[in-house]
């Protein structure tokens, strides 16, 4: 159902109505690195200066504004809808009900993973629903990995959440 499906899990690809799309300009790397600054800080309610201080930490506080709000409208035009990253009272937010990350579609079933391993066990010789929607989460878990988080980039905001992301999942 929804019309942008993002995947930075080992690649980075967009699927606009079921079409990749393909980046050949160089005019839009700056709204490109952008998004993934925001899945990389989680996606939502994400305070600007902290996204103005990864991308143009050389900026003052004016041109750092106009520089995410520029780069903003050039990512809502790139996506096709302006609904799809909110800037509202100086924080940013990517909107689930019109993009859908695979990121925050794993993280999710990792959670479902932790609160089915919360639940009381059955005894022993017995088998349940407990241990078939275990079964079931982590098939769904295993197809959707893909590699690690934007694997081709090194730089600092994306190699935190790397491991952050990578010490969760060997937590479960």
């Amino acid at each position: 159902p929804w019309p942008v499906r993002i995947y930075a899990l080992g690649r980075f690809a967009i699927v606009k109505d079921s079409k990749p799309m393909r980046f050949t300009e160089k005019a839009k790397h700056m709204p490109l690195k952008l998004l993934k600054v925001i899945i990389a800080l989680g996606g939502r309610d994400i305070g600007a200066e902290v996204v103005i201080d990864t991308l143009w930490p050389d900026a003052d506080g004016d041109t750092g504004l106009r520089s995410l709000n520029t780069t903003l409208h050039r990512l809502r035009k790139l996506l096709g809808n302006d609904l799809a990253i909110t800037l509202e009272d100086n924080r940013l937010t990517i909107d689930v009900r019109h993009v859908w990350v695979d990121v925050f579609a794993f993280q999710r079933l990792l959670g479902k993973i932790e609160n089915t391993l919360k639940k009381p066990d059955l005894p022993v010789g017995q088998t349940g629903a407990k241990d078939d929607n275990l079964n079931h989460l982590m098939e769904r878990v295993v197809a959707m990995y893909q590699g690690p988080f934007l694997r081709d980039i090194s730089e600092q905001w994306a190699l935190s959440f790397r491991e952050r992301f990578k010490n969760r999942c060997l937590y479960i």
